[in-house]
């Protein structure tokens, strides 16, 4: 079975949103497979390295927030939120200026799929490009991290990937893709 990198479309065609420094020094944001206890609702923003007058990015139904992490409009919640909700947490989040809510997508469907020995290695050690176990892959739809690189990537299989793919192109829902796991 196929192993599918579940992320935001190139961050060069759309908003990212950005939390506030205070929230991220909090370790609020610290998404690696852990579940999340937020006593308040955090505020985030959407950042646009480009924003030159007409040039600004759009804000996309499904935006990054970091690596191994993406942000859900409403309309992507209402599309994605009941499949999506069943391998991790869909937190709230309020955009800034007392904006719309919006839910950060933060998977604790941990399993151990990544082999270690056969993957590729950065000069640190950390797993770069990944060689997966096909027996440990879930067989059903899923969403899950690998302990290895759980604070950078999201996985999907093979009928994960046609589900979410099948669900945003039937809905037009924009920033969300399946591809080949990249390396970082």
């Amino acid at each position: 079975m196929n192993v599918w990198e579940l992320r935001c479309a190139n961050i060069n065609d759309y908003a990212m949103v950005v939390p506030s420094e205070l929230d991220l020094l909090d370790g609020l944001f610290e998404i690696d497979g852990r579940p999340l206890d937020w006593k308040s609702i955090p505020i985030v923003d959407y950042a646009d390295s480009r924003s030159r007058g007409k040039h600004k990015r759009p804000v996309a139904d499904v935006a990054t927030i970091g690596p191994g992490a993406f942000v859900l409009s409403r309309r992507a919640f209402d599309v994605l939120g009941a499949f999506l909700g069943q391998f991790g947490q869909l937190l709230e989040v309020q955009t800034a200026g007392g904006g719309e809510f919006r839910h950060l997508y933060n998977v604790t469907n941990l399993v151990k799929c990544v082999d270690a020995e056969r993957s590729a290695k950065s000069a640190s050690g950390a797993v770069s490009s990944e060689v997966f176990y096909d027996l440990n892959v879930p067989r059903g739809p899923a969403v899950f991290k690998d302990p290895l690189t759980a604070a950078v990537r999201l996985y999907t299989n093979d009928p994960g990937r046609e589900l979410i793919e099948r669900l945003s192109a039937d809905n037009g829902l924009t920033g969300i893709e399946c591809g080949v796991p990249r390396g970082y």
